[in-house]
């Protein structure tokens, strides 16, 4: 629940865990010292309440109710040290205790509308809700505020009435337009109607609102992968091309939702017969090379082409095209007869088209003729980087285009960090992407610690794999502090993350609970010091990297209170026995978060694995650009090219990983549920579905007992295989902690159900 910003002292979300030393805490201390010589000298009773103030900042909970209970004995008619009483009990677990200080506060200020929250609150954690329907409801009666809309929205999504809740917070917003929090609930409320494009556009406003809130950026482009629409919109065109401007959102959640806008929009109609060719010199003959350049360096498609994954095999023939027409133009010459806004724009398209094959680490094929071209190409700028800088530069991003800059020759690498980042941001941003950033990686290498050694077999042939095409490669993501976490994620956890690849889930780990101490761990060194690096580059600290493999693991002389392991023990030879030595360094009552292949849902993957057996494709570039090539070939009604559909299928990494890999073992819900039993795990959440996946779900099978039936469950996937097609996501803890913790305090990213 999000609650609004007349609430946020005294909300626990602003709470500071004890223990961490830092200028901010600092400053906090010095400020209580402050007030308590100010009581001394005054023996004001608000001293003592802005003393508990700053405690409960701090996370000192009995200190601050201390503190709290002294200024209400000295002012026995002040509601707020009743309501700060109660909002102690509150976040320390004590709910029941916390009501009768709220009922004190509200007897003598009824009106008081943060001590009305915090009371209907408090009895929607005790499931108490027509008791808070109650409270929330006299509030209305006393004013027909936007706070009180605000609660009453908040109620009804809390006890699953999702459309009588948009009625509310509608109000709420409708009467405290500035207000995003407010919007930030309407967005809940509507996203849980399914009406995601007014989920999409209210978190867009509440953006307007916060251009700074990482929270509402991170959620707006999560909600991006629901835009549902039929026809084009220009509003939607600004707001996509809005968030593609956004950094540190993971801007691939609105690749399809771009795709299918783009493929709506008039505006690029002449783009839209090109990539129906698949003839390159049918393409070349019809195309106004300069034309459809001016097209793609508009901000929609040029910071999609750098940013996003492609996602149709027709898309990313048109790129392919594009890429040979500038390079026979660069090759020619032809770029002296063009400058001013053309020279620009061509520029800018072959900066952003280089960073989109660098992502895609060059899966798609070229061609002897255009290697010939390439040493034309390299010449050329080696000739330009005598006068030219923005001749060179363009020369150098067409070499980009076809391999990575850091491996090329030091004479080049040199020329391109000597050119002037002002050419272009785009420019900058691939000389960091393709030079800076590798070097960096390489450099790396010797900072992380191994533990053990490797000597299992499948271990071994893993680790290769990785070194190679270390995955998955990601420049962005959804890792930002929510700010309606409560206290309880901000404890100094430990973490351990077994199986971290290259990053991303530490990161969004880190966020998800940001005091907290994270161990990482992996086969691959190269895909750890890609994860190092970007920790560095988000300044991201409390974070220990080790090269090691999981069954050797329990050399480690710690135990922690989450154990993140995600897509890898089916990657093991025997993935029980890495269950197993996670599960011992797991604490008491601690929880653990396991991703797992579906065997429903990968059928396609081993029908597309036997293939490769058959035709003897090696996973290395030559065969995986093979097994495209083939994939491609294919007829549109053939079912193993719905590989196509998949983001995967674009990426050499990701293919390898997806069809390529030396090892996967896959689940039923019935298997998980046998090999929980067998190691006295009970299953608490999922920590991933896809929503409509949820609803279909509890719409068939109702109820909190049906929801954690894996035989249900098992039912329900055998009718729809695609359901858990990006995994088993789920978060577990030992069968006899299970109660305890799904009435505790709410510690995980649990699914509401």
């Amino acid at each position: 629940m999000v609650k609004s910003q007349k609430n946020k002292e005294k909300n626990p979300n602003n709470l500071t865990p004890p223990g961490e030393d830092s200028p901010e805490i600092r400053k906090l201390h010095k400020e209580i010292k402050k007030l308590e010589n100010d009581f001394k000298r005054t023996k004001n009773p608000r001293k003592l309440t802005d003393i508990g103030t700053v405690y409960f900042k701090l996370g000192q909970l009995d200190a601050a109710h201390t503190f709290f209970m002294k200024a209400s004995t000295l002012q026995p008619d002040n509601p707020e040290n009743y309501k700060r009483r109660a909002d102690c009990l509150y976040v320390a677990g004590r709910r029941e205790e916390s009501l009768e200080y709220y009922r004190i506060a509200l007897g003598i200020a009824p009106q008081d509308a943060m001590a009305r929250s915090g009371y209907g609150q408090a009895l929607m954690s005790l499931k108490r809700f027509e008791e808070a329907a109650q409270v929330f409801e006299e509030g209305l009666k006393i004013e027909d505020s936007a706070e009180n809309n605000n609660n009453v929205g908040v109620l009804l999504c809390e006890t699953k009435h999702f459309k009588q809740a948009v009625v509310y917070l509608n109000k709420a917003v409708k009467k405290d337009p500035k207000n995003k929090s407010f919007r930030i609930n309407l967005a809940k409320a509507n996203f849980r109607c399914e009406k995601y494009n007014d989920a999409f556009f209210t978190l867009y406003d509440a953006l307007k609102l916060d251009p700074r809130s990482a929270f509402v950026k991170s959620q707006l482009s999560s909600m991006g992968r629901h835009l549902a629409f039929k026809e084009f919109s220009q509003e939607l065109k600004d707001a996509l091309t809005a968030c593609l401007k956004i950094e540190n959102v993971e801007h691939q959640n609105l690749s399809v939702a771009w795709l299918r806008l783009f493929l709506m929009d008039p505006a690029y109609t002449e783009i839209h017969k090109l990539t129906k060719i698949h003839n390159y010199s049918e393409f070349k003959e019809q195309t106004d090379l300069l034309a459809v350049c001016a097209l793609m360096a508009d901000d929609y498609c040029s910071n999609a082409l750098r940013l996003l994954y492609n996602q149709a095999v027709d898309y990313e023939i048109f790129l392919l095209h594009l890429r040979r027409c500038l390079l026979e133009f660069f090759a020619a010459n032809h770029d002296k007869d063009i400058s001013g806004k053309t020279s620009r724009e061509v520029f800018k398209v072959l900066c952003a088209l280089a960073e989109n094959c660098f992502m895609h680490e060059y899966a798609a094929a070229d061609t002897p003729e255009e290697m010939t071209q390439l040493d034309t190409i390299r010449e050329q700028a080696e000739e330009a980087g005598k006068g030219d800088p923005l001749a060179c530069a363009a020369r150098i991003a067409l070499v980009a285009c076809y391999r990575p800059l850091y491996k090329e020759d030091e004479s080049l690498i040199a020329l391109a960090r000597a050119l002037p980042s002002s050419l272009h941001s785009f420019w900058k941003s691939l000389v960091t992407l393709q030079i800076e950033e590798p070097l960096e990686e390489r450099r790396l290498r010797d900072t992380i610690p191994a533990l053990g050694s490797l000597k299992n077999e499948v271990s071994l042939k893993v680790r290769e794999q990785y070194e190679e095409n270390p995955y998955p490669r990601w420049r962005y993501a959804n890792a930002q502090e929510d700010e309606a976490k409560s206290f309880y994620f901000k404890k100094p956890y430990q973490i351990l993350t077994a199986g971290c690849g290259t990053g991303k889930q530490v990161i969004q780990d880190r966020y998800m609970y940001p005091r907290a101490h994270i161990t990482a761990v992996d086969l691959s060194l190269s895909s750890i010091c890609y994860a190092k690096r970007k920790i560095q580059e988000l300044g991201v600290d409390r974070v220990e990297f080790m090269h090691a493999d999981i069954l050797e693991l329990g050399q480690l002389d710690k135990s922690f209170d989450f154990v993140m392991c995600s897509g890898v023990l089916h990657h093991m030879q025997d993935p029980e026995a890495g269950l197993k030595v996670l599960l011992s360094l797991l604490k008491p009552k601690g929880i653990m978060n396991i991703g797992l292949y579906s065997e429903y849902a990968r059928q396609t993957v081993v029908k597309l694995r036997d293939l490769v057996a058959e035709k003897g494709w090696k996973p290395d570039q030559q065969g995986i650009r093979a097994f495209r090539a083939y994939i491609n070939a294919l007829p549109p009604d053939d079912h193993l090219r719905y590989v196509t559909r998949w983001r995967d299928y674009y990426s050499m990494s990701m293919v390898r990983d997806l069809i390529f890999h030396v090892q996967e073992h896959r689940y039923t819900f019935l298997q998980l549920d046998d090999m929980l039993k067998r190691h006295g795990l009970a299953f608490i959440d999922f920590s991933f579905i896809f929503p409509d996946v949820l609803g279909d779900f509890l719409r068939k099978y109702p109820g909190q007992e049906n929801y954690r039936n894996f035989q249900l469950w098992d039912e329900f996937e055998k009718k729809r295989p695609e359901a858990f097609a990006s995994m088993y996501q789920m978060w577990l803890c030992r069968a006899e902690d299970r109660d305890e913790i799904l009435a505790g305090p709410k510690i995980i990213n649990a699914l509401e159900v």
